[in-house]
């Protein structure tokens, strides 16, 4: 099967998928390249998570760019934010903050979360599990 093939395959499959399974999609799609000359890159590095601006994320720099948005926020204790920290109940953010540092993870990783996806954010790995989406959709 082709390249171009399995990039429309889940194109059409991938919404219904990640409706039920983020890390399905996750699995999916990493083993996908933008395009053909990426393909080397690619097998060198499996975690490489390669985006259309030329730029490169892997599940670990996402990860420290949410941390450092999250670290770097006024209301946040820097210490208490971990993967499986409570929004609410450990970082003390209420809807308006949640909305603000999802605006800023945006900014800073030139991705979009819907309000639907906003609503159902509780940890940071939420956030996490979100954004892995996006740029893996994005590359397919």
């Amino acid at each position: 099967m082709s390249q171009a093939a399995v990039r429309q395959f889940v194109r059409r499959v991938l919404p219904t998928v990640c409706r039920t399974s983020r890390p399905i999609c996750t699995i999916a799609l990493r083993k996908l390249a933008h395009n053909p000359t990426q393909l080397a890159t690619q097998h060198r590095n499996p975690n490489t998570i390669l985006s259309r601006n030329g730029g490169a994320w892997t599940s670990d720099s996402i990860l420290e760019r949410i941390f450092y948005v999250l670290k770097t926020y006024d209301k946040v204790d820097p210490e208490k934010v971990h993967l499986d920290a409570d929004l609410v109940k450990d970082l003390g953010l209420d809807s308006l903050d949640i909305v603000e540092v999802c605006y800023h993870m945006e900014r800073s990783m030139h991705t979009w979360i819907s309000d639907d996806e906003r609503e159902t954010i509780e940890t940071v790995r939420d956030i996490w599990e979100i954004v892995m989406h996006k740029l893996l959709y994005r590359m397919a």
